[in-house]
């Protein structure tokens, strides 16, 4: 159970990457369109960088977490930016959810 709680908390913690460009970065320096698209893609990047780099001290679990790549973060953010949290978790959550979901069927069957 601890493994899939410390999921939920990885997945939730892209929100970084919206928070550091949104109230970090945005405060000194103009960000719109392109600009913050890219400022986004790259703090995900950057994010995703750290995380490997301090693998050996973390759990194994945070080692499965590589699967979600270097740019789903800086995109999850971008879309958090246009349409708000709510909106963009909610939908995250239930397509990722539903993916699990016919994995776990689609395995357990074959």
């Amino acid at each position: 159970m601890f493994g899939s709680d410390l999921y939920v908390a990885l997945v939730l913690g892209v929100l970084l990457t919206y928070v550091i460009v949104k109230h970090g970065i945005g405060r000194f320096v103009i960000l719109y369109g392109r600009r913050k698209f890219a400022a986004m893609l790259v703090v995900g990047i950057s994010l995703k960088l750290v995380f490997d780099y301090f693998y050996p001290i973390m759990p194994f679990e945070i080692y499965e977490f590589r699967g979600i790549g270097v740019i789903v973060p800086g995109l999850i953010a971008n879309t958090i930016q246009k349409q708000g949290l709510a909106m963009t978790m909610g939908s995250t959550l239930l397509i990722s959810g539903a993916t699990f979901s016919l994995m776990f069927v689609y395995n357990f069957f074959i």
